[in-house]
């Protein structure tokens, strides 16, 4: 398992007055992120920020060495994080807030989760919490769990376990009831049959017909379809829903399969599961920089001239 990651894409949501930008970031929890590379990450991923579970506890505490750090919302410098959060005055706390606070919630503190609930930051608990309460008739104890901690969003997969039409947007409806915002994961950990582009159209129609904006598809589900049916991915890449979801890519077939997903489905694909070290030179891939993608940035170039 990685103890720090980056999930590094284009852009599934704006805020008004973001800049222009093609990636979105999400920090996980470790004790000691790179402070160069998050600051030149952070800044260049103005579109969508997500802090994956106690890494929202670092973000707003201040406990690492400052650093030199973009703010988005008035294109200026600043020290952050600062030795002490009480010391700093609320329009400064509210500069570095994610769109997403995400993972299973066994580290976030109440009060921090509090503190981007209030500010209006998504907090929500990954899929496999919510299959492990299905799994033992415990949906209940699991949406007062998440409530009491103070989330506000959950994820809803079905990896391991299955869920029928009706089940999957009873849960949806339920979990909406009661003010929690809701993402779907599409696909098993390990699928039997390659997917299906009308299955994935399927359940987007019908996500979007619930409020649900954002779809994750499985890594596996990637990986059979790119060895038994390339003709799908073709057709997912073409597919007018396509810049909603999100594809899982193995950070540990890097660049080989990274290279691969962006030929699949093009460069602005939005690609989750990007290790640290990875991230900037995925974006010097998309861009056709690297001997992984034969340096096609200078045949582009070649080609214009």
């Amino acid at each position: 398992m990685l103890s720090h990651a980056f999930i590094l894409c284009p852009p599934l949501a704006r805020r008004a007055g973001d800049a222009a930008t093609p990636s979105a970031l999400v920090l996980l929890n470790t004790p000691h992120h790179d402070p160069d590379l998050l600051r030149m990450v952070w800044h260049r991923c103005s579109a969508f920020r997500i802090a994956a579970d106690g890494a929202a506890n670092e973000l707003l505490a201040g406990t690492h060495a400052p650093r030199i750090m973009h703010c988005r919302s008035t294109h200026t410098c600043t020290v952050f994080p600062p030795p002490s959060r009480a010391a700093l005055p609320p329009d400064d706390q509210l500069r570095y807030l994610p769109d997403a606070v995400a993972g299973d919630c066994d580290s976030v503190r109440p009060d921090v989760a509090a503190f981007y609930r209030d500010a209006g930051v998504h907090c929500y608990a990954g899929g496999i919490l919510f299959e492990y309460a299905y799994q033992r008739n415990e949906v209940d104890l699991y949406c007062d769990h998440v409530r009491k901690i103070g989330l506000n969003a959950v994820e809803i997969s079905e990896n391991y376990v299955t869920l029928n039409d009706n089940e999957r947007l009873s849960y949806i409806d339920r979990f909406q009831s009661l003010g929690l915002s809701v993402i779907y994961e599409f696909g098993r950990k390990n699928p039997e049959q390659p997917l299906r582009v009308e299955d994935i159209e399927s359940l987007i129609t019908a996500m979007t017909n619930r409020g649900v904006d954002h779809v994750i598809v499985e890594q596996s589900e990637i990986d059979m379809a790119a060895s038994r049916a390339p003709e799908q991915l073709k057709a997912i890449a073409a597919a007018p829903w396509f810049e909603r979801i999100l594809i899982e890519a193995d950070p540990y077939r890097f660049p080989k399969q990274h290279v691969g997903l962006l030929q699949d489905f093009g460069i602005d694909v939005n690609l989750a599961n990007i290790a640290p070290g990875q991230a900037l030179r995925l974006e010097g891939l998309r861009r056709g920089i690297g001997r992984a993608v034969d340096y096609s940035l200078l045949a582009k170039e070649g080609a214009k001239a």
